[in-house]
């Protein structure tokens, strides 16, 4: 549960100012940390890259011109408004916009834990360095800033802001009131409020079809589906909002018919929704009605989806870099996914995403995974002496390595098999790990491209000893196109039951992941050992695994990887003399 704030001051010159003479700049800061004795937050990293990306794929800011922190020191947040503010200065005409997502006050925010008050903040936001400025802050007690327990209207006339400046003015936006909370979802992986009002500038608020957002455009359409959204979990949100434009009621935010990406739906009837198959979340909602409207997406591969009483139409659409494409709901087939009611974040396989860079740690709550592996050994001792018989007709020891996992909550994740393979047929297969293990896998930090996971693992290798083992793996870059994890191990080698004395062994690996394609992924990893105490056998070693994955659907995968045993450790036979081929089928019941 996170409270949450949206604040925006503007201050207008005089006169008008084209798109190329208006300089945009952003401050995002992203603080997870915990602060005020609460819990830390898990998705204000993630709010602050949504509303970085939608600010330059659909409001024209440069990439360059929005500056991202993570849990800064309140002054760092000062020092960086204000060294924006002195560049904007020389500026005829400028934007600053200020975004903020993480606990606070009613007196302060609170970046890496520590206060950073209003009236400090407030300074920058009211300075007329910049010719507009904006705050978002994604807090707590949202209508204390406003005032407000709802929306205030006012009359309605022409306006053409901030991409094109005329008037001054304020504007007040809180997505609850002064006394209630607001929440962050796991199943959107962020806040309801921001994620809908990202939404809604991507075009989906877009009701008059010209590919131009404004801010009441978008406050509607937030407002809505946060009340919506926030009551079906606790108790409801009621954003309010309070203008005060001189010579103005409105202002646009995104023009989405001017972004590189588009796609563009033709919707007879809806409610269409419009869903991510890399990370299974539902990007966005288009209200129901007759309309053809233009959306700025990132690229990727979706699902467009219209659920009614006797089933969900649908169809997968790709989005290309650069590109525009278009689907007329006509086009959108019966689909085989059940209908998930009212609640549009539902958890399982539907939501489960394609891109393996884009998959939590853990699995989702109530989600099975079932797996089963060929290992095939090419083994320099079985080269040496080819009158060593034949093991599963493969002309080389073999064994089967199969396993299970399930999703207790979306944090925590159990798992039982054997990953070093049943031999088939023989016992000559070399282990790799423990025949049969038990796992744990707890995920207790997921802070947008951070996640970071504890891990306890209990097993068999088949010659009277069982690894005990705990430690932790973290993840870097997830959803991205290049993702780094990295995990620590510290194991207890117990020789037998009866007699506990054993060795301690600690492992280090790195796994390297390149999302080729949104189906396809390759992979290279290092998974090293070393002893902690002199006298215990030589640890056994994968130095080096080089693998691919190919989602096939939503509930399939299939993997092919190649490890060679001992390329850092000579053996026997030389460096990478122990090869290893292994295929794997992973399905999702």
């Amino acid at each position: 549960m996170k409270p949450l704030v949206l604040v925006a001051l503007l201050a207008f010159g005089a006169g008008p100012a084209s798109a190329d003479e208006l300089r945009r700049v952003a401050v995002i800061v992203g603080a997870n940390r915990g602060a005020l004795g609460r819990e830390s937050l898990r998705y204000s990293y993630a709010d602050a890259m949504q509303v970085a990306s939608v600010l330059v794929e659909a409001g024209q800011f440069a990439k360059g011109d929005v500056h991202v922190m993570q849990d800064p020191e309140p002054q760092a947040v000062l020092d960086e408004l204000d060294a924006q503010l002195q560049a904007l200065g020389s500026s005829p005409e400028s934007l600053l916009l200020f975004y903020y997502s993480g606990h606070a006050d009613s007196a302060a925010l609170y970046p890496a834990g520590h206060a950073l008050s209003f009236a400090r903040l407030r300074e920058r936001l009211e300075s007329r360095s910049a010719t507009v400025r904006i705050g978002i802050i994604d807090a707590c007690s949202g209508g204390g800033w406003t005032g407000a327990k709802g929306m205030y209207p006012t009359p309605p006339f022409a306006v053409d802001v901030p991409l094109e400046l005329t008037g001054e003015g304020s504007v007040l936006i809180a997505s609850s009131s002064g006394v209630e909370k607001a929440h962050e979802s796991e199943q959107i992986n962020g806040s309801f409020f921001t994620h809908h009002l990202v939404a809604a500038l991507r075009g989906a608020a877009d009701t008059r079809g010209d590919g131009v957002v404004t801010l009441t455009d978008a406050f509607a359409y937030a407002k809505e589906r946060t009340v919506r959204d926030s009551a079906a979990v606790a108790d409801p949100q009621h954003p309010s909002f309070a203008m005060n434009l001189r010579g103005r009621s409105d202002l646009p935010l995104t023009r989405v018919a001017q972004a590189k990406t588009q796609m563009e739906l033709s919707e007879s009837e809806g409610p269409l929704q419009l869903i991510h198959l890399g990370s299974g979340l539902v990007v966005l909602e288009v209200p129901p009605g007759k309309r053809t409207i233009k959306l700025s997406v990132p690229p990727g591969h979706y699902l467009v989806r219209r659920q009614v009483n006797n089933g969900n139409y649908s169809r997968e659409i790709t989005v290309e870099p650069d590109k525009s494409v278009s689907l007329d709901e006509h086009d959108l087939t019966l689909s085989p996914f059940p209908h998930e009611g009212s609640k549009i974040y539902a958890s399982g396989v539907d939501s489960w995403p394609l891109s393996v860079n884009d998959r939590p740690l853990t699995l989702l709550s109530g989600m099975a995974e079932a797996s089963v592996g060929l290992l095939i050994e090419d083994d320099p001792a079985f080269n040496a002496f080819p009158s060593t018989p034949t093991v599963g007709g493969f002309g080389r020891p073999t064994a089967l390595a199969p396993g299970l996992r399930y999703g207790v909550t979306d944090r925590l994740t159990l798992g039982i098999g054997a990953p070093g393979g049943i031999c088939i047929g023989s016992n000559n297969c070399e282990a790799i790990s423990a025949n049969l293990a038990l796992t744990g896998m707890y995920s207790f930090w997921n802070g947008g491209p951070v996640e970071v996971a504890a891990l306890a693992s209990a097993g068999y290798d088949g010659t009277q000893n069982f690894p005990l083992g705990a430690g932790a793996t973290v993840r870097f870059g997830g959803g991205r196109l290049v993702s780094l994890q990295l995990t620590g191990m510290l194991t207890r080698e117990v020789t037998t039951v009866s007699n506990p004395s054993g060795w301690w062994i600690v492992r280090a690996g790195a796994l390297a992941t390149l999302q080729a394609a949104e189906p396809l992924s390759f992979d290279l990893g290092a998974d090293l050992y070393d002893q902690l105490l002199s006298g215990a056998p030589q640890p056994r070693t994968i130095p080096l695994v080089a693998g691919a994955t190919w989602a096939v659907a939503h509930r399939l995968d299939l993997r092919a990887q190649l490890q060679f045993r001992n390329l850092l450790t000579s053996g026997q036979y030389g460096p990478g003399d122990y090869r290893q081929f292994g295929f794997f089928v992973v399905f999702r019941p």
